[in-house]
């Protein structure tokens, strides 16, 4: 129950705020009084169980004024708290500490609250911001005046000269997909019907969401062309892989690579499509800063916006065509995604940076060297040569080329084309899919893989003995695969089980992961962990690019520069060094060599 005095100090810090030291308390205070006089209020009853669940545009109604809602997002901007003083009912003056504070819902509507006051609440908003983690904030939305004049604070100006603010009364974290969609009650149950109904019909939601995105999207071929209905049901997968196993995060991780016009953009769309939050990159867009976020000094102290991946928390990334990344880029991307994958955090580069929750799936489409330029002699892609992010995905999708195919899938889409229709993501399915995940993660917080631990085990030696081979001929990455593997494994099969409903895993979700496991194992087969020969291969090829430069003047640091420009290939500058100590070259200065002309006999061993 908020007490009148309660909201009127509320309301008087707000207004001591907009008008500053320009006039004196008591003027304040009457003007407080006065909007309070205007407004109505009274005392209200506001919990978390009356209170309504609405978006900031939403609550932004006429009807709503004053009513209790409850507004999932996160904070956008954090003031300073600053003490100021405050009226009693009994006319003295107490010190309070006082905050200002902006919420953002995930709709991208935003909101400043009045003055929050209490050290409790200040305490858990700043710890919310700190984190950048989703919240629910309980409270009213209320109009104020704007604009009060300096000169005449005791005139109450009209409705148009109002803004709308929102009166904090609780906060609490959340995780729940249907605060992050904003539902009401009414769509809350409505998805429970849904499910219910598909549980009676023997209608797995795996099966039901896959049509419904293969449906609303246009999606044809996918019987000639496995590979990408796979890819469908593992954007499924990532929709409801949700929790943690073990100490790392349940969210899966996928990786698609395929020639143009051959589907890879469709499971980013489902992706987009099932989850209650997402964020798309492109690949100019894709840099630390970008993924992280950026921190910056202020007068009063570090502020940090965030990036995709903390805007995406309890949602997916998507990030397309990654065969842009630049290999600078990429290795410093490459940390950052594995800190994702494992630990479900992020941190900001600078010293004063903060850290960020990232409970976050993500979804990477590229297309290789040869797709583009069939001509070309470029290196592979960058990521596709970062071995350590490749092993900790869960899994990995390859679109072979095939352009009679590729045509035919393309005919197959013309009965689909219309003109004047909304886009696909704001369709009326998008949102009846997105509820219907949100139940699924409601009801079944966890499942439990107990009854299937013994197959999952064996499955886990029989795959080793299969690829011993390849495995134990590359021991520095296969070492770290064991664990990553595990983790793998129980992920899949968690967010298999919950795909159907169930809480307990059974036999069938094992076979589910074992074919997502077993593609990736494949495809690092044959281009991830097989490299034996790479080494002299490569050692050749830059002592070759070295000896190029014969005759003349070397900086190792810009040598390092120009091999990596020019190949793709990344080499530090201690071995650039080497190679013109073997070469015969002589320092001239403090990082210059003189490399002998050609036909020199090296004097270096």
């Amino acid at each position: 129950m908020t007490k009148l005095d309660d909201f009127l100090k509320q309301v008087f810090a707000f207004l001591l705020r907009k008008l500053g030291e320009q006039v004196d308390r008591e003027t304040a205070l009457r003007v407080a009084r006065r909007v309070l006089e205007d407004m109505h209020l009274g005392t209200r009853e506001t919990s978390w169980a009356s209170a309504r669940p609405v978006t900031i545009r939403t609550a932004k109604r006429r009807e709503l004024m004053g009513a209790a809602i409850r507004i999932s997002g996160h904070v956008a901007q954090l003031h300073d708290p600053e003490v100021i003083s405050v009226p009693e009912a009994d006319g003295t003056w107490t010190d309070a500490e006082t905050t200002c504070v902006e919420i953002e819902d995930h709709a991208g509507g935003r909101v400043w609250a009045l003055d929050v006051m209490g050290p409790g609440l200040i305490d858990a908003i700043q710890q919310i911001h700190e984190q950048h983690a989703v919240a629910e904030f309980l409270g009213v939305m209320l109009l104020l005046p704007a604009r009060i004049s300096s000169r005449r604070p005791e005139t109450v100006s009209g409705d148009n000269r109002r803004e709308f603010v929102f009166q904090v009364l609780g906060v609490r974290p959340s995780e729940s997909a249907f605060d992050l969609l904003g539902a009401s009650q009414e769509e809350r149950e409505q998805a429970s019907e849904l499910l219910d109904s598909l549980q009676r019909s023997s209608v797995s939601p795996r099966d039901h969401l896959v049509a419904r995105a293969v449906e609303g999207l246009g999606i044809v071929g996918l019987e000639e062309l496995h590979v990408l209905r796979a890819t469908i049901d593992f954007a499924v997968l990532q929709a409801l892989g949700t929790g943690r196993v073990g100490n790392s995060p349940a969210n899966l991780h996928g990786l698609i690579i395929g020639p143009p016009g051959h589907g890879k953009k469709l499971p980013l769309l489902a992706a987009q499509a099932l989850n209650p939050t997402a964020e798309v990159l492109s690949s100019s867009k894709c840099t630390p800063a970008g993924l992280v976020g950026a921190s910056y000094r202020t007068d009063a102290g570090w502020r940090s916006t965030p990036g995709a991946i903390p805007r995406s928390a309890h949602g997916v990334l998507l990030m397309q065509d990654a065969h842009g990344w630049a290999h600078n880029d990429t290795r410093r991307m490459a940390p950052i995604l594995q800190s994702v994958m494992e630990d479900g955090t992020v941190h900001d580069s600078v010293a004063g940076g903060r850290s960020w929750l990232a409970p976050v799936a993500t979804l990477i489409d590229l297309n290789r060297t040869v797709h583009i330029d069939p001509r070309s002699s470029a290196p592979e892609a960058a990521l596709l040569r970062v071995l350590p992010l490749l092993s900790r995905m869960d899994a990995i999708f390859e679109i072979p080329a095939d352009v009679e195919r590729a045509w035919g899938m393309a005919a197959r889409t013309y009965d689909g084309l219309s003109n004047g229709s909304a886009p696909p993501l704001q369709l009326p399915w998008v949102r009846q899919a997105r509820l219907l995940v949100a139940e699924l993660r409601h009801t079944i917080p966890s499942v439990s893989t107990e009854s299937v631990r013994s197959l999952m085990r064996a499955a886990h030696t029989q795959l080793f003995e299969r690829n011993r081979s390849l495995l134990m001929g590359s021991p520095t990455e296969a070492t770290a695969l064991p664990m990553r593997f595990a983790v793998s494994f129980a992920r899949l099969v968690s967010a298999s089980a919950r795909a159907d409903g169930r809480s307990e895993a059974q036999p069938q979700d094992v076979d589910v992961a074992l074919q997502f496991l077993s593609s990736k194992l494949e495809f690092m087969k044959l281009h991830g962990l097989n490299r034996s020969e790479q080494p002299a291969n490569f050692r050749q090829k830059r002592e070759d690019f070295v000896r190029r430069h014969a005759g003349t003047v070397i900086d190792p640091s810009d040598m390092a520069t120009k091999y990596e420009h020019e190949t793709g290939e990344a080499v530090s500058e201690k071995t650039i060094r080497r190679d013109l100590a073997q070469l015969g070259a002589s320092r001239v200065g403090k990082s210059a060599y003189l490399l002998p002309d050609a036909g020199t006999e090296p004097t270096g061993s």
